[in-house]
């Protein structure tokens, strides 16, 4: 909207702008910093010299920050299947990003189910196993009186 300063733009009146008590420069007096920090053909430079300094080093600072945002988003768009098209937007991007992230959450938990019946089938051999391999108990032969023939005749 006309007469609004959106974060890219600045007023074209806002180097002409007096420093308030509450604003950017009361901070600066609080800091302990003068203001007027230098006077012609001194070698420092004065209020309109230090705000274009910081204009450009937010200004840098931005670029280097969109820099880095734009380079996440080529390497998250190269990780993404199907996302190998070269007009991608970020929105998209985002977008393709949040249903593979869904799709691989959906995917683990299907998983972890399968290896937890499987952990139990296991379980389940193991014990049944077991139960097959105990050795048995060697029971002795009853010896009753009427054994006596049978083991005289083994002799």
């Amino acid at each position: 909207p006309p007469g609004v300063a959106t974060h890219d733009q600045q007023p074209a009146d806002s180097e002409h702008q007096v420093a308030t008590p509450g604003g950017a420069g009361a901070k600066r007096r609080r800091a302990g910093e003068n203001w007027f920090s230098g006077s012609p053909g001194s070698g420092q430079a004065g209020p309109g010299a230090q705000t274009q300094r910081r204009k450009e080093s937010h200004n840098a600072t931005e670029q280097k920050r969109r820099q880095r945002i734009n380079d996440k988003m080529m390497e998250l768009k190269d990780i993404l299947p199907d996302s190998r098209e070269s007009s991608v937007d970020k929105a998209t991007i985002l977008n393709q990003a949040i249903d593979y992230i869904k799709t691989l959450q959906t995917e683990v938990e299907a998983v972890t189910v399968r290896r937890m019946e499987v952990e139990r089938q296991v379980q389940a051999l193991q014990e049944e196993k077991e139960a097959l391999c105990l050795p048995r108990k060697k029971q002795p032969l009853p010896l009753h009186d009427d054994a006596s023939p049978l083991l005289s005749t083994l002799s």
